[in-house]
């Protein structure tokens, strides 16, 4: 993607960025890295020369408390989201409760946390690869790309039992090549399609549904005689029980390869 190459110039000149690392190069009297420096020397004197360890943390700790990055609002629901990822639920009036209830309760409050624990997953990423960024462009001089993922990113979630596929993007994506890597993924989560779904199949399954509701064959012959006269067209239009032995046989197969089809998208 070309998007992550032109933010990853730039990242380090956003305003609140270039606040930190100013401050970072002030408290540390970090030199800027010029063109004419030799290069491994420099980089070495760098790397030896400063705790990146402790430059990197403290740099972390300023953009997540930063409310241009990260408002408050939404700090005060990450931090109650890191809380239980790290804690569980710890609320001491479930002890006044029946057991039951507690299990039921606990069940269901890591059924709806679950849903959060990849995006707080992927919040501390952003957070880390910002900070990871920066005090390589403080070594280096040198802004690398961003993560294609800021743009485009696709993650797996457990929804009752099924495994669901979720996709975010923005407006700055290509549709064409964000289209092109849903389906690679895609393929890659689920396996190619085995089965093409047609206009016809949406007829089969009106037909699959009255069927399950108990409407006799003769019924389904009746209806496509009058909804569709065209699908007995070689079979003659009498009661003939040849004839209607053809026509309730066609139903059947038409059903059964219906069934068939769901099963390998749904199974």
């Amino acid at each position: 993607m070309i998007e992550n190459k032109i933010l990853g110039k730039l990242l380090p000149s956003h305003e609140i960025i270039q606040s930190i690392l100013g401050g970072i190069r002030d408290k540390y009297q970090i030199p800027e890295i010029s063109p004419s420096d030799e290069g491994m020397k420099v980089l070495l004197r760098h790397y030896l020369e400063f705790d990146w360890i402790s430059i990197h943390s403290e740099i972390l700790e300023k953009l997540k408390m930063s409310p241009d990055i990260f408002p408050d609002k939404y700090r005060k629901l990450y931090q109650v989201l890191k809380n239980y990822q790290q804690d569980g639920i710890n609320e001491p009036d479930l002890v006044k409760v029946s057991k039951e209830f507690r299990d039921n309760f606990i069940t269901m409050m890591d059924l709806f946390m679950s849903q959060f624990l990849p995006i707080i997953h992927e919040m501390d990423k952003f957070f880390h690869t910002i900070a990871d960024l920066s005090v390589e462009y403080l070594i280096t001089g040198e802004a690398r790309e961003v993560p294609e993922n800021w743009f485009l990113r696709f993650y797996e979630m457990n929804s009752f039992g099924e495994k669901v596929l979720v996709m975010q993007t923005n407006a700055a994506v290509d549709p064409d090549e964000a289209a092109e890597k849903f389906k690679k993924k895609f393929i890659a989560t689920y396996g190619k399609r085995k089965v093409k779904l047609t206009e016809k199949h949406v007829k089969t399954a009106d037909l699959l549904r009255k069927r399950w509701e108990g409407k006799s064959y003769q019924y389904l012959i009746e209806e496509i005689e009058l909804t569709n006269p065209d699908e007995f067209e070689d079979i003659p239009n009498n009661r003939h029980p040849a004839s209607l032995r053809r026509k309730n046989d066609r139903i059947r197969q038409r059903l059964n390869r219906m069934i068939k089809d769901l099963n390998k998208i749904l199974l």
